[in-house]
């Protein structure tokens, strides 16, 4: 019994480990050292003073005895009140005389009397304001699952490459941890890419093309194992379209054009500490006998591609589209990646 408990215990945290070794890390409230840089040199105020604990304390008092309406009493006088007329007993009326020294005692600072001046070139630390953005997310908002996906994430000819990591949500504690099925309905830009390196040999081959003709998927678990075995997808979008690109200088080249988006919508249960792992595998053909420089030459997919990447070449002209009755195909308009999941009934 012992060793079932210990074994369900072993899993539970390696299912906790992989979802926050790929959360996203809630935003950090940043404090700021006032007396130092990120180098460690003395700050200096805009007079070129180097700032002091004595003088940041003498600009929050200034600013506090400006604002200060925190007395109720009839008859009883605010700091600020004070302050002002200390100013006045002493014979100052300008606005400018806000700027002038006086003691703290006469402002009513009990302890030991000290000159305050009112400096604004001093910043203003510890200075609590109304409304202070601490980075604390609503908890009750959020969703049951979260995910982790990168951009343009590269996938070779052949090779299975993770894509998403869908998980349960651990920053929601208030959401429901009874097992529930989510589709996730997924829109992803895909890209196709191609690269080489002649390097001065002749180019036996000007005219070239490079397509996808498959696509498979397949899901994992936190420790990598095959949850779901691999699936082909079947999207005329992606797979009747060709890259046709010609090739008229030695140099390094390289070109990428966006095809459109490939949805996929798997079903999943989300549940305490779930995890999954989506992986796609691309078939790649083609069409390019020109003699590259060893390993050079590079044809790929690229998933969740940027709106910046949507057409960009070097060295390369005339890179088209085909579709596969050999017409022009016109690149469609770019659209981000989505994921929307919905609890099943």
């Amino acid at each position: 019994m012992s060793g079932t408990l210990s074994e369900s215990l072993c899993i539970l945290l390696a299912k906790r480990r992989a979802i926050l070794n790929n959360r996203k890390a809630p935003i950090r409230l940043e404090i700021d050292n006032p007396y130092r840089d990120i180098n460690g040199n003395t700050k200096k105020d805009a007079s070129g003073i180097d700032i002091t604990t004595d003088r940041i304390y003498e600009r929050r008092k200034a600013e506090i005895l400006q604002y200060n309406n925190t007395s109720t009493v009839q008859g009883k006088l605010t700091w600020a009140q004070r302050y002002k007329q200390t100013v006045e007993n002493i014979g100052r009326t300008c606005p400018e005389d806000l700027y002038l020294s006086t003691s703290s005692s006469s402002a009513g600072i009990p302890g030991p009397s000290f000159n305050i001046q009112y400096r604004p070139e001093v910043p203003l630390y510890g200075y609590a304001m109304n409304a202070q953005q601490l980075g604390i997310p609503n908890i009750g908002s959020l969703d049951a699952w979260t995910f982790n996906t990168g951009t343009n994430i590269q996938a070779p000819s052949g090779e299975w490459v993770t894509f998403i990591r869908i998980f349960h949500n651990i920053d929601n504690i208030d959401s429901e941890q009874e097992n529930k099925d989510y589709e996730f309905v997924m829109d992803i830009p895909i890209g196709l890419y191609v690269a080489g390196d002649i390097s001065g040999d002749d180019i036996t081959q000007p005219s070239n093309h490079t397509s996808i003709n498959t696509i498979k998927v397949r899901i994992l678990d936190h420790l990598g194992n095959v949850l779901e075995s691999e699936s082909d997808l079947t999207d005329e979008q992606i797979t009747d379209i060709s890259l046709n690109y010609e090739i008229d200088s030695s140099n390094n080249f390289y070109a990428i054009k966006y095809l459109g988006n490939l949805s996929f919508s798997p079903t999943l249960n989300i549940e305490t500490l779930s995890y999954y792992e989506i992986q796609f595998k691309f078939g790649i053909e083609n069409d390019d006998t020109n003699e590259y420089e060893s390993d050079s030459y590079v044809s790929s997919v690229y998933m969740n591609l940027t709106s910046n990447n949507v057409d960009t070449s070097m060295n390369i002209t005339n890179v088209d589209l085909v579709d596969g009755d050999g017409y022009d195909y016109s690149m469609p308009t770019y659209t981000d990646f989505t994921i929307i999941g919905t609890a099943q009934t």
